[in-house]
C-alpha cells in the first residue's frame, strides 16, 4: 500500500509497514489500543500520537504488557 502523506492510510489496521500492518506486528500493543482509535488513527496521526505513551490503556498496562 502506498500511503504517500498517511492522510488516508490507517494507522493500526492498513498494511503500511513492509506490507504489513501494526495489528499483524505487534498483535499485544494493537489490543491495549480502544477500537475507536485503532479505526480512526491516520499514519500521519498516529505517527506522532505513538511516540506518547498515554495513548495506550489497558488493565494489561498494570501487569507491565502494555
Amino acid at each position: 500500500m502506498a500511503i504517500w502523506n498517511g492522510l488516508t492510510a490507517l494507522f493500526w489496521e492498513d498494511r503500511w509497514l513492509s506490507g504489513q500492518s501494526v495489528r499483524e506486528l505487534a498483535l499485544l500493543l494493537y489490543h491495549c489500543i480502544p477500537k475507536q482509535r485503532r479505526n480512526s488513527r491516520t499514519v500521519a496521526e498516529g505517527s506522532i500520537a505513538c511516540r506518547s505513551r498515554h495513548q495506550i490503556r489497558s488493565p494489561l498496562s498494570r501487569h507491565g504488557v502494555c
